[in-house]
């Protein structure tokens, strides 16, 4: 049907992050790699740190299953550190953050923020100090250059 072939579909974005992730380690092969997803991009984002080493991952709004992207279980095999951010108005993804960072086997170098009306995915940005979060949290993985 069509809805199957739009599933499998977006089960193949984690290709795309693959794709991109080549590119940017040809361009600068000793360079970290952080990769930052709203929505479906934030399920993608996990997927790909869950089997595939890379610095960091922010996942905006992630949820546990979306379109053949099932994130409960590939967030056990992460290893690098993740920042979550999602709104309490957006109750599905605060939910799904929640039972995302308790599965999490690196808590200690993770963080999950929950915003109060900030809405879903991108809408975040410029709102309650998620631009300011996501800064933050590069500068300490990447470190502070001026």
């Amino acid at each position: 049907t069509e809805n199957a072939l739009q599933t499998i579909g977006f089960a193949k974005l984690v290709f795309d992050a693959a794709a991109g992730v080549k590119f940017l380690e040809e361009q600068n092969p000793n360079g970290k790699i952080m990769i930052i997803g709203a929505g479906i991009g934030a399920n993608v984002a996990l997927q790909y740190g869950a089997y595939y080493p890379i610095t960091a991952t922010v996942a905006l709004s992630p949820g546990l299953r979306y379109e053949g992207i099932v994130t409960d279980h590939d967030v056990t095999q992460v290893q690098s550190p993740i920042l979550f951010i999602s709104s309490l108005d957006d109750p599905n993804s605060a939910n799904a953050e929640d039972i995302l960072f308790v599965k999490l086997p690196n808590k200690e170098i993770s963080r999950a923020l929950f915003l109060k009306r900030a809405g879903h995915g991108t809408a975040m940005l410029g709102k309650e100090g998620t631009d300011d979060y996501i800064i933050e949290f590069l500068y300490k993985q990447f470190g502070k250059t001026e």
